[in-house]
């Protein structure tokens, strides 16, 4: 299994960051989010400025169904790896899910942007791009990015939900 193999890589060498970001991604997706943790946080004392070790490290804060959620850690881990070398959309579209957990409709906008100029048919940053242009009022546009992510993606259910939502408002209607 790759969990054994990357086991087996650090046996040999215990200081191999990429198994070690890649034992922790494995944990983080097997629903052992504190050994991910541990083993982010490995990585990171020996080298401070891994972009990926703090994008996913930032991630797993990020996630409010562990019990180590931290909002504001997580926003800092993914902004220090944003701000290093060739950031990933995921870190941009983390980083809008921050600031849109928060109401903050104007900088989870950029952020999403930024992930979309990365990964032009991400459908989720599309959607949520939708959400934050809603919080701002902006309907027409958050009817765009709908649209969007539903010709990209057409069994994007958040998307066709949200697109009904907006075209009712901007119609009058309700439902």
């Amino acid at each position: 299994s790759p969990e054994n193999l990357w086991r087996e890589t650090l046996s040999l060498y215990p200081n191999n960051t990429r198994a070690l970001n890649s034992l922790a991604l494995l944990m983080s997706e097997g629903g052992e989010p504190a050994q991910a943790r541990e083993l982010y946080e490995r990585v990171l004392s020996r080298r401070p400025d891994d972009e990926v070790a703090l994008a996913n490290l930032g991630a797993l804060y990020a996630r409010d169904d562990v019990p180590f959620f931290d909002a504001q850690r997580a926003q800092a881990l993914l902004k220090k790896s944003a701000s290093l070398g060739a950031p990933s959309a995921v870190t941009f579209f983390n980083l809008g899910f921050l600031s849109q957990r928060g109401s903050r409709w104007l900088e989870a906008e950029g952020w999403y942007r930024k992930a979309l100029e990365i990964a032009p048919k991400d459908v989720p940053s599309m959607n949520n791009l939708g959400i934050a242009l809603l919080g701002l009022e902006r309907l027409p546009e958050a009817e765009h990015w709908f649209r969007r992510a539903l010709e990209v993606d057409p069994s994007h259910e958040s998307a066709a939900r949200n697109l009904r939502l907006v075209r009712r408002v901007l119609s009058g209607t309700r439902d």
